[in-house]
């Protein structure tokens, strides 16, 4: 991450994620939401970008604003607009009081965020160039109850173990964090997608469905790419906030602006 880096895309792209607090905010506060923002862009362009290599840099950030924006720059600004999509899902899903569609490294840290709203910080602005969500105090809890899977754009890396053409299109993948099956439905025209599966580790693309507790995988449906992964493959570090040598981390330059 790079602070004050220079602008390659336009901002009415979606491309570009913004963090807002509303109310009376302390440094502490600050501090916690953005680091809570930025850990959660880290986990949801993992979520979503495995396989894509993206670096997000700190657009605007302004303690008289309070708020932050991260631009990604990405070969697959695609993709970059599903993580953003996907940062007001996260967004929404509080405000409705929904269970979060992704596993919970990202509650958690949705939860970071979600938990300075102490009644003196009064909501947080989830936006977007293309749409904003506002969670108030009273809808802060990541508490729910008990419900239905949950379904949501992402990507597993596993291991093809099954194939089955017998009745559709279908594999299993045995996925590399819970070492348990994943059915994967392949649409009729990916038959390509299918033989290039067979045995390898692979990165499946697609709409996951996961157990609403757990956060465990389930299914993938509405497949849209399969990658090989290659022992050393340079697409495995993907997704990553990018720091280079030098570059101060976002607790530095939360604390920076605090005591500014």
């Amino acid at each position: 991450m790079r602070p004050g880096g220079r602008r390659r895309h336009k901002m009415n792209t979606n491309t570009s994620v913004t963090l807002e607090l509303q109310g009376e905010v302390d440094s502490d506060a600050l501090e916690r939401a953005i680091v809570g923002f930025t850990k959660l862009i880290r986990s949801l362009s993992h979520e979503i970008g495995k396989g894509v290599k993206i670096e997000w840099i700190v657009e605007d950030m302004q303690a008289g604003s309070l708020s932050a924006t991260l631009v990604g720059q990405s070969e697959k600004l695609d993709i970059v607009e599903r993580v953003a999509s996907a940062f007001t899902t996260v967004g929404r899903a509080i405000a409705d009081k929904k269970p979060i569609p992704y596993p919970d490294v990202i509650r958690r840290e949705a939860h970071m965020i979600t938990e300075v709203l102490n009644g003196k910080v009064t909501a947080v602005h989830f936006r977007t160039p293309q749409e904003r969500v506002t969670v108030h105090t009273e809808q802060r809890t990541l508490e729910h109850a008990k419900q239905g899977p949950i379904v949501a754009y992402g990507a597993i890396e596993g291991n093809v173990q099954t194939l089955t053409n017998r009745g559709e299109l279908k594999f299993t993948l045995y996925d590399s964090l819970n070492d348990r099956a994943v059915v994967c439905h392949l649409r009729e025209g990916q038959e390509d997608l299918m033989r290039k599966a067979w045995g390898n580790h692979v990165i499946v693309q697609g709409y996951v469905t996961r157990d609403n507790e757990s956060g465990r995988p389930l299914q993938i449906t509405r497949i849209t790419n399969i990658v090989p992964v290659i022992a050393g493959d340079f697409r495995r570090g993907r997704g990553a906030l990018k720091t280079e040598k030098g570059d101060p981390n976002p607790e530095d330059v939360i604390r920076r602006l605090r005591d500014a």
